[in-house]
Protein backbone atom coordinates (compact mmCIF):
# COMPACT_ATOMS: atom_id res chain seq x y z
CA UNK A 1 0.00 0.00 0.00
CA UNK A 2 1.53 3.29 -1.02
CA UNK A 3 1.32 6.69 0.66
CA UNK A 4 -1.26 8.07 -1.75
CA UNK A 5 -3.72 5.27 -0.96
CA UNK A 6 -3.21 5.67 2.79
CA UNK A 7 -3.88 9.42 2.61
CA UNK A 8 -7.05 8.80 0.59
CA UNK A 9 -8.29 6.22 3.10
CA UNK A 10 -7.67 8.56 6.04
CA UNK A 11 -9.47 11.38 4.19
CA UNK A 12 -12.49 9.14 3.58
CA UNK A 13 -12.46 8.09 7.23
CA UNK A 14 -12.50 11.77 8.26
CA UNK A 15 -15.51 12.38 6.03
CA UNK A 16 -17.22 9.33 7.56
CA UNK A 17 -16.61 10.67 11.06
CA UNK A 18 -18.10 13.98 9.97
CA UNK A 19 -21.19 12.14 8.74
CA UNK A 20 -21.57 10.28 12.04
CA UNK A 21 -21.08 13.52 13.95
CA UNK A 22 -23.86 15.13 11.91
CA UNK A 23 -26.19 12.21 12.62
CA UNK A 24 -25.36 12.32 16.34
CA UNK A 25 -26.01 16.06 16.40
CA UNK A 26 -29.67 15.40 15.62
CA UNK A 27 -30.08 13.63 18.98
CA UNK A 28 -28.28 16.31 21.01
CA UNK A 29 -30.32 18.87 22.95
CA UNK A 30 -27.93 21.58 24.12
CA UNK A 31 -26.89 24.36 21.71
CA UNK A 32 -23.30 24.40 22.99
CA UNK A 33 -22.93 20.69 22.33
CA UNK A 34 -24.33 21.13 18.82
CA UNK A 35 -21.92 24.00 18.19
CA UNK A 36 -18.92 21.94 19.30
CA UNK A 37 -20.08 19.14 17.01
CA UNK A 38 -20.26 21.65 14.13
CA UNK A 39 -16.68 22.76 14.86
CA UNK A 40 -15.45 19.16 14.91
CA UNK A 41 -17.23 18.41 11.65
CA UNK A 42 -15.75 21.47 9.93
CA UNK A 43 -12.25 20.51 11.10
CA UNK A 44 -12.74 16.97 9.78
CA UNK A 45 -13.83 18.30 6.39
CA UNK A 46 -10.80 20.60 6.28
CA UNK A 47 -8.54 17.69 7.17
CA UNK A 48 -10.08 15.56 4.43
CA UNK A 49 -9.62 18.29 1.80
CA UNK A 50 -5.98 18.83 2.80
CA UNK A 51 -5.21 15.11 2.74
CA UNK A 52 -6.81 14.67 -0.66
CA UNK A 53 -4.83 17.65 -1.97
CA UNK A 54 -1.57 16.19 -0.69
CA UNK A 55 -2.38 12.81 -2.21
CA UNK A 56 -2.99 14.50 -5.57
CA UNK A 57 0.33 16.34 -5.34
CA UNK A 58 2.12 13.05 -4.74
CA UNK A 59 0.74 11.79 -8.05
CA UNK A 60 2.32 14.57 -10.10
CA UNK A 61 5.26 13.49 -12.27
CA UNK A 62 7.30 16.61 -11.54
CA UNK A 63 8.15 15.36 -8.07
CA UNK A 64 9.85 12.13 -9.22
CA UNK A 65 13.60 11.89 -8.99
CA UNK A 66 15.31 10.12 -11.88
CA UNK A 67 19.04 9.50 -12.05
CA UNK A 68 20.66 12.07 -14.37
CA UNK A 69 22.12 9.55 -16.82
CA UNK A 70 18.84 7.73 -17.53
CA UNK A 71 15.53 8.68 -19.01
CA UNK A 72 12.38 6.70 -19.67
CA UNK A 73 11.36 5.93 -23.23
CA UNK A 74 7.74 4.97 -23.81
CA UNK A 75 6.99 2.71 -26.73
CA UNK A 76 3.47 1.35 -26.74
CA UNK A 77 2.67 0.02 -23.30
CA UNK A 78 6.22 -0.89 -22.31
CA UNK A 79 8.48 1.44 -20.38
CA UNK A 80 12.19 0.91 -20.89
CA UNK A 81 15.16 2.65 -19.41
CA UNK A 82 17.45 4.02 -22.12
CA UNK A 83 21.05 5.07 -21.55
CA UNK A 84 21.90 8.71 -22.19
CA UNK A 85 24.27 7.73 -25.02
CA UNK A 86 21.30 6.38 -27.03
CA UNK A 87 19.07 9.44 -26.69
CA UNK A 88 19.67 10.46 -30.31
CA UNK A 89 19.23 6.94 -31.67
CA UNK A 90 15.94 6.13 -33.38
CA UNK A 91 15.32 2.45 -32.85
Amino acid sequence: MNTREILSIVALAALGLCLFCGLAKATMKGPKVKQSCDHACSLLVLLAVVLLGVSQLLEEEGYMTVPPNFYYAHKGNEMRVVDEACRGCDK
